[in-house]
């Protein structure tokens, strides 16, 4: 099971896993030193793979992108 969002508020991308015990953080890139969430993931427990999807702040176009991570 995998869980999304934001660390605390402080525009850094959270992303955490349960494995059945307890919830541990996975690290995940930021492209952005200000304001980046995810608000969805998806995973194939077959293979493992994880997919999440959110939004960061383009500090040079000062417009908000499309946040997509993948977990091989």
């Amino acid at each position: 099971m995998w869980a999304v969002g934001d660390a605390g508020g402080n525009g850094q991308a959270l992303i955490e896993q349960w494995n059945g015990t307890s919830w541990s953080v996975v690290p995940s890139p930021d492209p952005s030193a200000s304001e980046n969430t995810l608000n969805a993931a998806a995973a194939d427990p077959s293979s493992g793979q994880a997919w999440a999807v959110g939004e960061f702040f383009n500090n040079i176009s000062n417009v908000r992108q499309t946040l997509t991570e993948f977990n091989p």
